[in-house]
């Protein structure tokens, strides 16, 4: 290999290749991005419901709750719902297609949820468990938060915190005549 990141341009790589390389940029970091979307789950067994609020939640814990360094980086763009990256789907994606997680999605409704299987449970466990004390009640406390907020709610809480995500977003012109509104609860019962 060669070239900046050690990839030739324009030559194809095997799975394998691939996988050994994703493995070698995972092993700078203690958790990855599919170990985040699992200990958000882990943290709370409740799903995560809506493509957006995953999203948003796994930006919060990323700048939140983890320490930097402790958590896989990514970068997320100003987008027309807020912070996004595809990376997240996938991780997702990936997470299903190993069984640990399970998508709900609700053709008629749109609707879409993300829980944690008995297996993606079995696999996050001991690195729940190794947390700090305090990283764990923080990540358990801040899902329980974020998913109390109603979807505005949410949103206007990450816009307020993180202004720079608003430059693309849908709303941003509602969002900056009438302010935000952070902490709207009324969110789905506990």
């Amino acid at each position: 290999m060669s070239g900046k990141e050690g990839w030739e341009y324009g030559r194809l790589y095997s799975l394998q290749e691939i996988d050994e390389a994703a493995d070698r940029l995972a092993a700078k970091f203690k958790f990855t991005l599919e170990d985040v979307v699992l200990l958000l789950l882990y943290a709370d067994p409740n799903p995560i419901e809506g493509k957006t609020r995953l999203m948003k939640e796994v930006f919060l814990a990323l700048n939140e709750v983890f320490a930097p360094g402790e958590a896989e980086r990514v970068h997320f763009r100003p987008h027309r719902f807020g912070p996004y990256t595809e990376r997240v789907y996938a991780a997702a994606d990936r997470l299903a297609f190993t069984n640990k997680v399970q998508v709900a999605r609700d053709k008629n409704q749109g609707g879409f949820s993300l829980a944690i299987t008995p297996k993606g449970r079995a696999h996050i466990g001991a690195r729940f468990g190794a947390l700090p004390a305090r990283t764990r009640e923080r990540l358990a406390q801040k899902r329980f938060e974020w998913d109390t907020l109603t979807p505005a709610g949410i949103r206007d809480y990450v816009y307020t915190h993180y202004e720079e995500y608003l430059e693309n977003a849908l709303l941003k012109a509602r969002f900056d005549r009438a302010g935000a509104k952070a902490g709207q609860k009324g969110g789905k019962a506990r």
